[in-house]
């Protein structure tokens, strides 16, 4: 497995319960439509609660719950956001 795939994999952890990993200003991206865009356009209707009283965001453009934050631990670079949408959605 090459190290793309291993991050892909591994950043998709990042993309639920992460309201408060999101709230400092950061470089964050959709893996479903591929947008990367500021953290500061997340507004309060774009996050959804989970069973567990945690909030996870949802792409302000495409609605899907497929954001993660470069502050998670990951460069949010278009091969990244590419590699994500392949796995957990194209295949």
């Amino acid at each position: 497995m090459n190290k793309s795939t291993t991050d892909a994999l591994t950043a998709h952890a990042a993309c639920i319960r992460n309201q408060t990993d999101l709230a400092s200003e950061q470089t964050c991206g959709c893996f479903y439509c591929q947008r990367i865009y500021s953290s500061t356009e997340l507004k309060d209707d774009d996050f959804m609660q989970e069973s567990d009283g945690s909030y996870t965001a949802c792409c302000p453009y495409c609605g899907i719950d497929s954001v993660i934050g470069e502050t998670q631990g990951y460069e949010i670079t278009p091969a990244l956001l590419t590699e994500m949408r392949k796995i957990w959605f194209d295949s």
